[in-house]
């Protein structure tokens, strides 16, 4: 069951999920993320600091979305493959250039 979702206030420029929220935009977020954010001064779950938002900036709520773990597993392992192949390349490259200098 997922946990019940809760509005915040962004304090400072917050990347999150692999995005990028700046002061004063208002996020749903989980009860268990809220607490490490806040711990660190990055959110603010006040009801004050969030009305102030959507009420006097006109901000409009959103709910980031977290990314699909089996996405992520897959670009990982196509990042992986992709550096292994740069490395192998760059030594050949190497080895071919030692091989000509003799």
């Amino acid at each position: 069951m997922a946990s019940k979702l809760k509005a915040v206030r962004v304090l400072t420029l917050l990347t999150l999920f692999d995005e990028i929220f700046e002061a004063n935009r208002v996020l749903n977020l989980e009860p268990n993320l809220i607490k490490s954010l806040k711990e660190s001064g990055q959110v603010d779950d006040t009801p004050a600091a969030v009305k102030y938002c959507t009420e006097e900036l006109g901000v409009i709520p959103v709910t980031p979305e977290k990314p699909d773990a089996e996405k992520v597993a897959e670009l990982e392992k196509l990042d992986l493959a992709k550096i292994q192949g740069f490395l192998r390349n760059a030594n050949r490259r190497r080895v071919s250039r030692y091989l000509r200098r003799g």
